[in-house]
């Protein structure tokens, strides 16, 4: 295999040899030293010549592995693939190919124009009249630099040219298996694929049936969980939300029979508000009979000026925690999701999370520590959390223990011991390992 081989690699050298050697017979400077068949011209030799060069590279391409550096049996790929993959190769190759025709044909015209030695074009009769001269072997020497470097540039491209060509596959792969994130606002059809892939074994809305009843309440109590860890302020909270207890609360009708949550509109995303009707099984939410619910503005689709000046909404200022949650959430339901395991049939999870003897409940004395010296370390966390911080205490303004607020909010010395459970509370969600 090894002989087989390095007589295949010799060949092109073998067929130059031989449209050299048919040269210089033709020009009569060497004399024969058998007889050439009659078929064995110039333009014989080097039609051979270009069929031998094709075929080598031919084989590199296609079977330039040996058995023996086959360690592993190869893994099967589906033939659309393997077509695929040629097709990337030939067109990468085609490209480099191309564009190095283009700076060979100039490295030529500017050997060309240096007047130096065209080592492989010059006539034999002028080689051997040259060759034992100075002059014509330091031109030698400039031709053959020139070249060795261009040659060395033309096979060390090929990387570039290959991470060119994967970045070029990859992006149009990307938008072609992504668009959604590119193209869509993927925001506004969170109710439809959330009911399609959290909820596939809930009751559907009416009509079409794309949103799941029991959608409203869900995402209520998302926004709930966001206004209590301060990503949003009540604003935000109550313009995105479909507050599905103060419509409750604000009905007059009578409860109906026990029953799913049912939409009336078939598509939460063209309408600005949407009727109920049924009560759900869930006690904690007291929907009557007909309530009309508001539509959070994000669900709202509206025209290309709506889109881009998202950032106007409530909550969704840019950089918020609160935008970057939505913005998750929308991409997530966008991708292939497992279907979810239905009550009660769902497997149990345990998760152990080492702490190392860490305080998870930061207390005043760890927060604000007056025997020690520099910034307490509530400083820092409010510097952080400037923003959270300021909605934290907004919320806490509502209740009862925070209604004597001191003027100034970085006095922490004037906050009393209740108050100090709220901040401790707050700071400790923020100076845990998994926050």
């Amino acid at each position: 295999v090894g002989a087989c081989s390095c007589i295949l690699y010799s060949l092109p050298i073998a067929t130059y040899a031989l449209v050299r050697y048919v040269e210089a017979i033709d020009a009569s400077i060497v004399e024969p030293s058998f007889e050439l068949p009659a078929w064995c011209d110039l333009g014989t030799t080097l039609v051979i010549h270009a069929d031998v060069c094709i075929l080598g590279l031919i084989v590199q391409l296609f079977w330039s592995s040996r058995r023996s550096d086959r360690l592993w049996k190869l893994t099967p790929v589906p033939c659309i693939n393997r077509i695929g993959r040629y097709i990337f190769w030939i067109s990468l190759l085609a490209v480099k190919c191309w564009m190095s025709l283009k700076i060979f044909h100039a490295i030529a015209e500017e050997t060309v124009t240096l007047d130096l030695v065209r080592l492989g074009r010059q006539p034999l009769r002028e080689l051997a009249l040259v060759w034992n001269s100075p002059a014509w072997g330091a031109a030698v020497m400039e031709y053959v630099l020139l070249w060795t470097f261009s040659f060395f540039l033309f096979v060390a491209d090929t990387g570039v040219w290959y991470q060119v060509g994967c970045t070029l596959l990859g992006v149009a792969f990307i938008l072609t298996r992504r668009s959604q994130f590119a193209l869509e606002r993927s925001i506004y059809k969170i109710p439809g694929r959330f009911s399609k892939k959290v909820f596939p074994h809930s009751a559907r809305s009416a009509g079409t049936g794309q949103v799941s009843a029991y959608f409203p309440m869900m995402w209520d109590r998302i926004m709930e969980q966001m206004r209590c860890e301060d990503k949003c302020d009540a604003e935000a909270q109550r313009s995105q939300s479909f507050n599905v207890r103060c419509q409750s609360e604000n009905s007059a009708a009578a409860p109906a029979a026990e029953g799913g949550l049912t939409v009336v509109s078939s598509n939460l995303s063209h309408s600005a508000t949407m009727v109920t009707s049924g009560t759900p099984t869930d006690t904690d939410s007291e929907c009557s009979s007909d309530t009309s619910l508001q539509v959070p503005e994000m669900f709202v689709k509206g025209n290309l000026i709506t889109n881009m000046s998202m950032s106007i909404t409530p909550g969704f200022t840019p950089g918020s925690e609160m935008r970057w949650r939505v913005k998750s959430i929308a991409r997530c339901l966008a991708m292939p999701l497992p279907r979810p395991f239905r009550a009660p049939y769902i497997p149990g999870l345990t998760v152990l999370i080492p702490h190392l003897k860490e305080d998870i409940l930061a207390m005043k004395k760890d927060l604000f520590d007056t025997t020690q010296p520099g910034v307490p370390l509530i400083d820092w966390v409010k510097a952080r959390y400037t923003s959270e911080y300021d909605l934290f205490i907004t919320r806490m303004q509502s209740t009862d223990a925070w209604q004597d607020m001191p003027n100034n909010i970085n006095d922490w010395g004037s906050y009393t011991d209740e108050q100090w459970e709220g901040i401790a509370m707050w700071a400790s969600m923020r100076l845990q390992t998994l926050w």
